[in-house]
C-alpha cells in the first residue's frame, strides 16, 4: 500500500527535526562549552613605553622672583639701595647686549661662513672680555649665588665653550681689550698675575687659559644651579658637557697646569680622569630624560 503523500509544510518540518541533535543540551547547562573568543582578544595587550621623568621643561621658563632662594637675590655688604639698584640695572643691560652679540656670533661660526668668521671671532672675544669685567663688577655688588651673577658666569662659560669649539676647527681668536680695541701688549701677558683667570696671551687667545677660565666660571655657576635648578635640569646637563669638554682638552694638552690650578678637584691624573668620566655620564643621564 503506498505511503500517504505529505504536504510541503509537513516535509519542511520533518527536515528540521532530522537536523536537530538527538539529545540537545540545555543552554544553562554547566557542561556547555564557552563561546570561542576571537584570536585578537586572546592576545596580551601591548606594553606602553615608560613615561619620561620630565622634571623641568626643556628650557627654563621665567620663574617669579619670590621662588628664588634668599641668597640668589642677596646683596654683597651694605650700601645705598638706590645706587645698588642702578648698578644692578646697568649690569643687566650690559648682559642683555653681550648675550645678543654672542648669539649672533655663534650662529655665524656654526654656519662656517669663512667671510664673516674673523669678525664673529672678534665679537666672541669681546664678549669674553666683557664677561670677565661684568663678573668682577657683580662680585663687588652681589652675593656669590645671586641670579644676575649666575647670568654673568653663564655668559663667560658660553663664550669660552664657543672659543674652544671653534679653535678645535682651526679658527683663530685675536685678543681684545674689554673696550673693543685689539690688545697688543709689549710683553706676553702673565696669567699668574690675575690668578690664572684671564685668557690673554698676546695677539691670540690661549686655548689652555680659556679652558681654565671656563672651569672656574662653571664651578661657580654649578653651585648656583644646585640651589634652584637641581640635578635634573637641562641647563645643568649643558654645563656638565661644557665642563667635560674643557677638562678633556686640558688633560690632553696641559695636564700639569690643570693639576696645579685645581688640586682638589683634578689634582692628579686619576682624579681628573674620574671627574671627566662622571661629567660625561651625568650629561648622558640628564639628557636622556628629555628624549
Amino acid at each position: 500500500m503506498p505511503a500517504p503523500e505529505t504536504s510541503a509544510p509537513q516535509q519542511q518540518q520533518q527536515q528540521q527535526q532530522q537536523q536537530m541533535p538527538q539529545n540537545p543540551m540545555p543552554q544553562n547547562s554547566p557542561e556547555q562549552e564557552p563561546k570561542q573568543l576571537p584570536m585578537q582578544a586572546k592576545q596580551p595587550l601591548p606594553r606602553l613605553p615608560p613615561t619620561k621623568a620630565l622634571h623641568a621643561p626643556p628650557y627654563p621658563l621665567p620663574v617669579p622672583s619670590n621662588t628664588f632662594p634668599a641668597e640668589m637675590e642677596a646683596w654683597q655688604g651694605d650700601g645705598d639701595p638706590a645706587q645698588q639698584a642702578a648698578d644692578l640695572e646697568a649690569i643687566e643691560q650690559r648682559l642683555d647686549g653681550a648675550e645678543a652679540v654672542l648669539g649672533a656670533a655663534q650662529a655665524v661660526l656654526a654656519a662656517k661662513r669663512a667671510k664673516r668668521a674673523s669678525e664673529a671671532a672678534m665679537q666672541v672675544t669681546r664678549v669674553l672680555r666683557d664677561g670677565e669685567a661684568l663678573v668682577q663688577c657683580a662680585r663687588r655688588l652681589l652675593h656669590p649665588r645671586h641670579v644676575v651673577l649666575a647670568r654673568a658666569h653663564t655668559l663667560l662659560v658660553d663664550a669660552c665653550a664657543t672659543i674652544l669649539a671653534a679653535a678645535s676647527r682651526g679658527q683663530a681668536f685675536p685678543d681684545v681689550a674689554p673696550n673693543g680695541h685689539e690688545h697688543h701688549p709689549k710683553e706676553p701677558h702673565d696669567s699668574s698675575a690675575d690668578g690664572g683667570q684671564s685668557p690673554a696671551g698676546g695677539r691670540e687667545l690661549d686655548p689652555v687659559a680659556v679652558a681654565m677660565l671656563l672651569l672656574r666660571a662653571a664651578h661657580e655657576l654649578r653651585a648656583t644651579q644646585d640651589l634652584h635648578c637641581g640635578a635634573q635640569h637641562l641647563d645643568t646637563a649643558k654645563l656638565l658637557l661644557d665642563m667635560q669638554h674643557a677638562l678633556e682638552f686640558l688633560l690632553s694638552v696641559a695636564p700639569r697646569q690643570l693639576f696645579a690650578a685645581f688640586p682638589e678637584q683634578y689634582g692628579t691624573f686619576a682624579k681628573a680622569s674620574k671627574a671627566d668620566h662622571h661629567l660625561k655620564q651625568e650629561h648622558v643621564r640628564i639628557s636622556s630624560l628629555y628624549r
